[in-house]
């Protein structure tokens, strides 16, 4: 007996040294585990945001050069309203080449409102804000061209100011969007 109770007391020390074992094992490969599946979840969250940030980024591109090109039509249009050197069609009147320049004009100008409110939830605010500034100097441009005294100097001198800041607001919209698109590309790269 006392043989067996040796055999059976090595036996129940070995098997307590394999649990001993065994049980770090399995609580490490269980943490591993763990560790592995929080690592996928953030992968994916990340990939979720590149995702976003990159969808972002294409619909506020679309929309900066469709609003650049709408810019720079609408200083195209507000440079004819009131041309320094050589004007109009042969054949028009001075009256009928202003009357289709002011229509362009509005056509233009309505095009870029149209655009600018229809987006703004989808594009930086400062470059809403200096969008909705060109808009007003545009209406106004168009109101003096209509019902402002052509035969004073003045009126020319106001109109080569206006296209001045027309100018000036056109290229800070284009550094503000340059800016705007570096930053969202930094987001979506990083």
């Amino acid at each position: 007996m006392t043989n067996e109770l040796l055999i059976l007391s090595c036996g129940h020390s070995q098997a307590s040294g394999i649990i001993i074992t065994i049980i770090p094992a399995i609580i490490l490969a269980f943490w591993n585990f763990s560790l592995n599946k929080k690592i996928e979840t953030l992968k994916h969250e990340g990939q979720k945001q590149i995702h976003v940030h990159k969808t972002q980024f294409d619909k506020e591109f679309i929309i900066y050069e469709t609003v650049w090109q709408k810019i720079i039509d609408m200083r195209n249009a507000v440079y004819d309203l009131r041309p320094q050197f050589g004007f109009g069609e042969v054949g028009k009147t001075y009256e009928e080449q202003m009357n289709e320049n002011v229509k362009k004009a509005i056509t233009v100008g309505n095009e870029l409102i149209l655009l600018t409110e229809k987006n703004k939830p989808f594009y930086d605010q400062q470059v809403y804000e200096e969008l909705s500034e060109i808009i007003k100097l545009i209406k106004a441009e168009v109101i003096e061209v209509q019902y402002g005294d052509r035969t004073k100097g003045q009126y020319w001198t106001e109109g080569k100011q206006t296209m001045d800041k027309l100018i000036a607001s056109s290229d800070r919209i284009c550094e503000k969007i340059r800016q705007r698109i570096q930053n969202i590309n930094k987001d979506t790269t990083n």
